[in-house]
């Protein structure tokens, strides 16, 4: 291809050709484009055009955030996630990616992700009941890391057990304060525009506070609480929130 003056001017500066160089900065040393753009001095989009006339394949954002983050080598993410039981948000916080990342390398590399309620346990193991989280964690004083022994998962899989069977020594929630869910409520029903019955599992998950969560942990403090299911949930929240009754 014939170069232009822009390019030309470019190599001087640089002091070699510039698909050369393009070559060793993008495929070799794996930079951005921005970078490389901001390098030369140069606009963004001229860089991926020179990219393009050098036939240089661009890449994808997926394939730049694999290499830019510290992917485990082959059979390290199965042996953290099949032996070590590591929760797929520990994974990702360790590598500082996001989950979706952990779970597209997963795809590739053919590990099965775990479902329902004993995906961090190996196979012939159950997740302990309440009563038994509290007769090893309360009563027998067992940490975490001891519990999460015995059952072969992680111990930040042990705190969300506890967690959600309200054990946890330093658990409390916003949720707490009648007052506060009684608050969260009312801004729920001003912007579903609805009754309280005639509220929906999707106006919980789906209508966003200013903070841009969900109006969901109303009801987990109900579920984790009682051990209801969501129409329970909501019946009990009706009839506490609404009603003389405490």
């Amino acid at each position: 291809m014939e170069k232009t003056s822009l390019m030309l001017k470019i190599e001087n500066k640089i002091g070699e050709k510039l698909d050369d160089y393009l070559i060793r900065e993008y495929n070799h040393k794996h930079l951005s484009g921005e970078k490389i753009a901001g390098k030369i001095n140069v606009g963004e989009k001229t860089l991926y055009n020179w990219l393009r006339s050098f036939n240089i394949p661009l890449r994808s954002i997926e394939d730049y955030i694999e290499y830019s983050t510290n992917k485990p080598p082959i059979g390290v993410l199965r042996y953290y996630y099949e032996h070590m039981r590591k929760p797929i948000k520990i994974i990702a916080k360790e590598r500082n990616v996001n989950p979706k990342t952990i779970y597209r390398w997963m795809e590739k590399e053919g590990i099965e992700r775990r479902h329902g309620s004993n995906a961090y346990l190996k196979k012939n193991i159950n997740k302990p009941s309440n009563k038994k989280l509290n007769c090893l964690y309360i009563e027998n004083k067992l940490s975490r890391k001891e519990i999460a022994l015995r059952y072969g998962v992680h111990p930040e899989t042990v705190g969300i057990w506890l967690r959600k069977a309200r054990l946890s020594k330093n658990f409390h929630s916003v949720y707490d304060k009648k007052k506060f869910r009684k608050k969260k409520l009312d801004e729920l029903l001003e912007k579903a525009e609805k009754k309280p019955q005639d509220l929906s599992m999707r106006d919980f998950k789906n209508i966003k506070q200013e903070n841009g969560r969900s109006y969901y942990g109303i009801l987990t403090w109900y579920i984790s609480r009682f051990g209801y299911n969501f129409s329970k949930a909501k019946e009990h929240l009706i009839r506490t929130l609404y009603s003389q009754e405490n």
